[in-house]
């Protein structure tokens, strides 16, 4: 199955990047060093990309899912005292 497809990267910091990714079935995708696809991506994600510039288009080499810093804790069991 070939499915490429692209998706838009930003870049947090001082300097704000944006950068337009073709994703390929040659591009590797994980979370929490898990295996993924990338049809399991979604918008607004925190993610780790690297990628190359291949005849001026940006081709994602990996991507990783990152978990992000402001989800809710998972909540603790009751301590005995």
């Amino acid at each position: 199955m070939h499915s490429d497809r692209s998706i838009r990267i930003f870049a947090a910091g001082e300097e704000k990047i944006q950068e337009k990714l073709q994703v390929t079935d040659s591009t590797a995708v994980t979370k929490n060093g898990q295996s993924w696809s990338a049809a399991q991506l979604q918008a607004g994600a925190d993610v780790r990309a690297s990628y190359q510039k291949v005849d001026g288009q940006a081709k994602a080499l990996k991507i990783d899912v990152t978990s992000k810093s402001s989800e809710p804790a998972q909540p603790s069991s009751p301590q005995k005292y």
